[in-house]
């Protein structure tokens, strides 16, 4: 906590005020990300064809790697509920829209293939 405080320029009893220990901390990171994830899956949805498959995953791939020594938190953390759907049914609509414009094989369904990356 003492090096979160120091990274953010405040002082490490400003960061226990907002939160309750270093665990409150990371949920609240990764809600965070996975909050970002479902905006650039909606926006994603806004662009045509498999294009937006393509942009959303080119972002999920980079967003890691941006932070990535925040990525393995990602994987063993649970994300708000709500979220998690909205991710889930961006992606199954992405994908339904890229096999129907030939980005991706006939087929290719979004359960086996394209959620398997955020299966608990």
């Amino acid at each position: 906590m003492e090096e979160i405080a120091d990274r953010a320029g405040a002082g490490v009893a400003t960061i226990y005020r907002r939160f309750v220990g270093k665990d409150a901390l990371i949920d609240s990171l990764v809600q965070q990300l996975a909050d970002e994830i479902a905006q650039a899956a909606g926006e994603a949805l806004s662009l045509d064809g498999g294009v937006g498959l393509e942009w959303f995953l080119t972002y999920v791939g980079e967003t890691p790697s941006a932070a990535r020594q925040y990525a393995e938190l990602w994987l063993d953390r649970e994300v708000d509920p709500a979220t998690s759907r909205t991710i889930r049914a961006a992606i199954a609509k992405l994908g339904k829209k890229a096999v129907s414009t030939g980005v991706l094989r006939p087929g290719a369904t979004t359960a086996a293939d394209l959620l398997a990356w955020s299966a608990r």
